[in-house]
């Protein structure tokens, strides 16, 4: 019995990972800024936008919360390209997590309203 609790343990690495909330929390944002970061290059620009949206169409609800402050924290020193698809990623995730996203609607706002003031036209103009 001991041998199959250990082996149910071992399989997939998945648990390990789950045993530290931190470091699964560090990956995901590392994650996100990675994919933020290739929106910034017109080279990689669409794997950063398919990387984001695959997080937001896979994101665990107790990790909403770490997305958010990722994408929320874009400032007017990144380019307009990542501003205006972190926007975008605000509806992509309500889209996803509808009902999940209501605690976060202020900051949400916030952004949007602050966006809505950018001095880029492009960032303005998000669809």
């Amino acid at each position: 019995m001991k041998t199959t609790n250990m082996q149910a343990k071992g399989r997939g690495g998945g648990n390990m990972k789950a045993a530290n909330p931190q470091q699964v929390i560090f990956e995901l944002k590392k994650k996100v800024v990675t994919a933020l970061n290739k929106l910034a290059d017109r080279d990689t620009h669409q794997r950063g936008v398919d990387e984001l949206e695959n997080t937001v169409e896979h994101l665990a609800p107790d990790k909403i919360s770490c997305f958010l402050s990722c994408i929320l924290d874009t400032d007017s020193e990144q380019k307009s390209a990542v501003r205006k698809e972190c926007i975008r990623l605000m509806a992509t995730l309500a889209r996803f997590h509808h009902g999940l996203v209501a605690p976060y609607l202020a900051k949400m706002v916030s952004s949007v309203v602050k966006r809505l003031k950018d001095q880029d036209s492009v960032v303005r103009c998000v669809y």
